[in-house]
């Protein structure tokens, strides 16, 4: 069974440790997990947190008193293991594969590359970095007041001021899509116009392996 499907099914006892403690949630969240075909389940509700063991793996979910949590997924195989993490308005999620970070209205990442030009006046709703075998790479998403053609022409001045050069434009009355490259790095940006006199932004950079 998925560590997904497990997190679920946890997920809908939880109210039992309130109405008859955690022995009887323990009980029945095992029972519902072998029910589904999960194996042999040994599932652990402890202070702030509850763990599940099965064939296939373990996961654990851990909460703070700040409200922070901390998830933790080991399978049978070595690539099947992640870790999600929140704090701070922060969330990391690690994998195999690499490394992702989520911010919600925190601005642009302390390592988004100095000479990737942003147009001014865009206020940032979501940021995420990802770590991969390439580099790291970006997803930022914001509004602005201004105009989707007044931050196209400023994004790709910028761009081609910085060594991008144009791979798409392509403008339509409801949004416009901008590609650029440059060697150590893609660029992909979208604009949408919202029903006042703003836009929406969204720019994915993307490292090159060369």
């Amino acid at each position: 069974m998925k560590c997904a499907a497990m997190m679920a099914l946890v997920g809908s006892v939880i109210l039992a440790t309130a109405c008859g403690g955690e022995d009887l949630a323990e009980r029945i969240a095992e029972n519902r997990i072998e029910a589904e075909g999960g194996g042999d389940v040994d599932v652990d509700f402890g202070d702030g947190g509850v763990s599940v063991k099965t064939e296939d793996g373990e996961f654990s979910i851990e909460t703070d008193g700040d409200g922070n949590v901390s998830i933790q997924g080991v399978g049978e195989n070595d690539g099947d293991s992640f870790s999600v993490d929140s704090e701070n308005g922060d969330t990391v999620i690690e994998t195999e594969d690499g490394t992702a970070v989520i911010s919600q209205g925190a601005g642009v990442p302390d390592d988004f590359p100095s000479d990737v030009p942003l147009p001014d006046g865009v206020e940032i709703q979501f940021a995420q970095s990802t770590e991969t075998g390439d580099g790291t790479g970006f997803v930022i998403a914001g509004t602005s007041e201004r105009s989707t053609s007044d931050l196209i022409d400023e994004l790709v001045d910028r761009l081609e001021q910085n060594g991008f050069e144009q791979q798409q434009l392509t403008e339509t009355p409801d949004g416009s899509i901008l590609v650029y490259q440059r060697d150590d790095y893609g660029v992909a940006a979208t604009f949408s116009a919202d029903d006042g006199d703003g836009s929406g932004f969204q720019m994915t950079v993307i490292p090159e392996s060369g």
